[in-house]
This record gives structure tokens, C-alpha cells and sequence, in this order.
């Protein structure tokens, strides 16, 4: 099986104590930014989202989002942004056109 390599991993292994992450809320560390996408692509598993799946997200601002982008990855998915504000059948065609 072939695995995503994540640069987010890559760049923590060099400087885990840099700034990774700036947004309105404040700042991760490459090591926080890292521990934090780990957790939540264990969710993401733990929730069945597995290797080439798609996943639907909505369109957010702040610190979730790059988040649950490296995250998706690790757990082999793919983050598709969506708008929220469309009837489920129109996000559905959206997701199964990508």
C-alpha cells in the first residue's frame, strides 16, 4: 500500500519547536500543530473514514481547517471543501463529480 507522505511530519522532525501554524486564535508549534492533526485523524479512523475516501467539509475559518486537511491525508482521505449552505442532494453531486 502506498502512504501520503505528510510535510507537515516532515517539517516538525526539523524544528519541532518553530511556529507552524499562525491564525486569529494564536500559534502551534510544528510539535503541537503535529500532535493535533495525529489526534484527529485518529478520530477521522476511528469514525471509518479510510484510504481513498472522500470527505466533505465545510468551509470554515481558523485553525480546524489546516487541521483537518493533513489530517484527512493521514488517514488516506481526501478534504473536499464544501460549501454548506447547499441542499444535501447538490453537496452530494458535488462530491460524487470529484
Amino acid at each position: 500500500m502506498y502512504q501520503i507522505r505528510c510535510p507537515l511530519r516532515e517539517a516538525g522532525a526539523v524544528g519541532k519547536n518553530q511556529v507552524g501554524l499562525v491564525c486569529p486564535q494564536g500559534r502551534l508549534t510544528f510539535y503541537e500543530y503535529d500532535q493535533a492533526v495525529s489526534a484527529t485523524a485518529r478520530m477521522l479512523r476511528d469514525a471509518g473514514v479510510g484510504p481513498g475516501m472522500k470527505l466533505g467539509v465545510s468551509i470554515v475559518e481558523g485553525w480546524q481547517q489546516p487541521i483537518l486537511f493533513f489530517a484527512a491525508l493521514r488517514a488516506g482521505a481526501v478534504a473536499c471543501y464544501v460549501q454548506d449552505n447547499e441542499p444535501n442532494h447538490v453537496l452530494a453531486e458535488d462530491m460524487s463529480a470529484i
